[in-house]
């Protein structure tokens, strides 16, 4: 069902729909996320009484998956479904208030990511003061998905301002309205060729009611971290698509390209190349649903968390993977408009270092799968 959905979403916005939204300057895909919100495969993680669809998270890792192989990707639903940490979160009068409209496709960004901080979110400055009902906040977040086109932010801030406590319990959660006074931002230059826009966002003296805090102060890194499995399937998901968007590519080329004698895919030297990311996607496939079945079942977080970070790494080296060696069979035809294939490499690419880098899931798996010492 999925599949045809997204098949039938392909037929009207496909890769031509987003190659002419990117030479537009368009920042937001709207047609096509008005249908996708309209199918209800925006409120995939929402449960029914909200106005969601109440499906599985294997569920939205095949939507991903299916998404990527049509080259639909675009950041902007990675952020979007982040948000969706209100479900587990979120106070019934928040729940009540915000995933009405988020399941009807009123699209969220959200900000993580600091200039001084990077994947250490121990060290955000931005931070978050108690004055009686309300907080005033005030920092900087960077590298944040479409925020001047969102209505609302979820925003990570640091609440123990004075370090009293331990630094775990230092953090918290916000709901932030895109135009509170005080809020401000700037487009970063990035060059993934996707229509989306990356943006610079300052917070100054803004003042935020208590009751838009998700879950209790504190909390704010432990609901997070929770959520993140989430996220590693979704990015795993989008680049597992991707990669194979673009190695279909690679695979039809090697069947009708000739140079010497035959199609190129005759040749060992192509054909090896291909048949090796082909089983490597594949098995990045099976670590992928591996990690989102375990997340339905209800697993410990521990257990999760090893298939979401695993699966994480596997998708993106293999897509990437993929994705250079159909490359490599294009030969100079690669760099091609005809043939769309250097233009999705970025983003492939983007996925393995953010919004987490391999590097932090190989932290990951070595401390918390392999119990060895803490490296960073």
């Amino acid at each position: 069902m999925i599949a045809g959905f997204v098949d039938n979403l392909a037929s009207k916005y496909g890769r031509a729909y987003i190659r002419d939204l990117v030479a537009s300057g368009a920042t937001f895909p709207t047609d096509m996320w008005k249908e996708v919100a309209d199918a209800g495969y925006l409120g995939m993680a929402i449960p029914e009484e909200f106005g969601g669809t109440a499906m599985s998270y294997d569920d939205v890792r095949v939507f991903f998956t299916e998404m990527g192989r049509k080259g639909l990707i675009t950041l902007h639903f990675v952020s979007y479904f982040m948000d969706c940490l209100l479900v587990a979160a979120g106070s019934e009068e928040i729940r009540q208030k915000y995933l009405p409209g988020m399941a009807a496709g009123e699209y969220w960004s959200f900000a993580i990511t600091e200039p001084g901080a990077g994947t250490n979110s121990f060290k955000i400055k931005t931070s978050a003061v108690r004055e009686g009902d309300n907080y005033r906040i005030n920092g900087q977040k960077v590298y944040i998905t479409g925020f001047a086109e969102s209505e609302h932010l979820v925003l990570v801030t640091k609440t123990d301002v004075n370090g009293a406590g331990p630094r775990k319990d230092a953090f918290s959660l916000f709901i932030i309205d895109r135009n509170a006074p005080g809020v401000t931002c700037t487009p970063m230059n990035v060059g993934t060729h996707s229509p989306e826009a990356q943006y610079i966002v300052f917070f100054e003296d803004v003042i935020v009611p208590a009751a838009n805090r998700i879950g209790a102060e504190g909390a704010g890194l432990g609901i997070l971290f929770d959520a993140l499995n989430l996220e590693r399937i979704i990015i795993a998901a989008s680049a597992l698509g991707l990669g194979e968007h673009v190695f279909e590519k690679g695979v039809a080329y090697a069947k009708e390209r000739t140079v010497f004698n035959g199609p190129i895919g005759g040749h060992q030297a192509v054909q090896h190349l291909l048949a090796r990311a082909f089983v490597k996607l594949n098995l990045a496939n099976l670590a992928n649903r591996e990690a989102a079945v375990a997340f339905d079942r209800g697993d410990d977080a521990r257990t999760v968390g090893m298939y979401a970070n695993m699966a994480k790494l596997a998708c993106t080296e293999a897509a990437f993977e993929a994705g250079d060696a159909a490359f490599q069979v294009h030969g100079g035809a690669g760099i091609t408009d005809e043939y769309d294939v250097a233009a999705i490499l970025p983003m492939i690419r983007t996925l393995r270092v953010a919004p987490i880098n391999n590097e932090m899931t190989l932290n990951y798996i070595g401390e918390k799968c392999l119990g060895l010492p803490k490296s960073y």
